[in-house]
């Protein structure tokens, strides 16, 4: 059997994103997080946390490593069995988990290099808005000399 391809008016999709871009007054400026509305994607106002954010990050930095050997407890005879048992899967768990945990080792890693990434591009805010800030007191104060001397 053959199918039929189904036309996709690739252009029409364009002019429609385009549209929207110029709707919402986005310029060839890079976006950042804080630009970004979230509470449309997410379905919460105040999704982004900074602190939680932390605070998970340090969790996840923590719980990067599974061990795949836990110490066995119990009476004599269940230690027997579940060591026996141990050994006979040793070959197939082990590397399932060793590739496991060199992923939470990448994922750990990309996530702290994110949480950083985040913390200087606030801290670049801030330094930028407190330039403004004294911009603008700045020209506030000539303002108010040129209008005393006006009077």
């Amino acid at each position: 059997m053959v199918e039929q391809m189904e036309f996709v008016d690739v252009e029409g999709i364009m002019s429609e994103i385009r549209t929207q871009i110029k709707e919402r007054g986005y310029t060839k400026k890079d976006l950042k997080f804080a630009d970004m509305n979230t509470s449309a994607v997410l379905g919460a106002e105040d999704y982004y946390d900074y602190p939680n954010f932390r605070a998970t990050l340090e969790q996840v930095d923590g719980k990067r490593y599974v061990p795949w050997w836990n110490p066995i407890k119990g009476n004599k005879v269940v230690v027997f069995i579940k060591r026996f048992i141990r050994k006979c899967v040793t070959f197939l768990i082990a590397p399932i988990v060793d590739a496991q945990n060199e992923l939470n080792q990448y994922t750990a890693s990309a996530l702290v290099q994110i949480g950083a990434k985040f913390e200087q591009e606030q801290d670049y805010d801030y330094d930028e808005m407190q330039k403004k800030i004294e911009m603008l007191e700045q020209r506030i104060a000539e303002l108010e000399k040129s209008v005393e001397n006006n009077r």
